[in-house]
């Protein structure tokens, strides 16, 4: 079977949509594919990310764009290190979701 799927991953290509393309296609595990969930902040002068199945694994940046940049690096750097160390990598297990609360008494 071949998948595929134009665009730039994770950026014109949601993650989400890719692995959910490769689950029903059966590959996303032969393909090593994990997707875990990122917070996102922006601060008064920066924006920063942290990983909450990974701990320790955090990075902040002048932009958006360039904090999504550096937490992938991140991510992929501690899961080297983990593999390197012969460490299991954790099944993710956490996810960000949206509550919409009206403010108005």
């Amino acid at each position: 079977m071949v998948v595929t799927v134009p665009g730039q991953l994770g950026k014109d290509v949601p993650l989400g949509t890719l692995k959910a393309i490769l689950g029903s296609a059966g590959l996303e595990k032969r393909m090593g594919l994990m997707t875990f969930t990122v917070i996102y902040e922006k601060g008064p002068v920066s924006w920063g990310a942290y990983v909450p199945d990974l701990p320790g694994v955090i990075t902040v940046g002048d932009s958006r764009d360039e904090v999504e940049r550096l937490i992938q690096e991140a991510i992929e750097f501690h899961l080297d290190g983990m593999r390197e160390e012969g460490l299991a990598i954790p099944a993710p297990s956490s996810f960000a979701g949206v509550i919409e609360i009206n403010t108005v008494a």
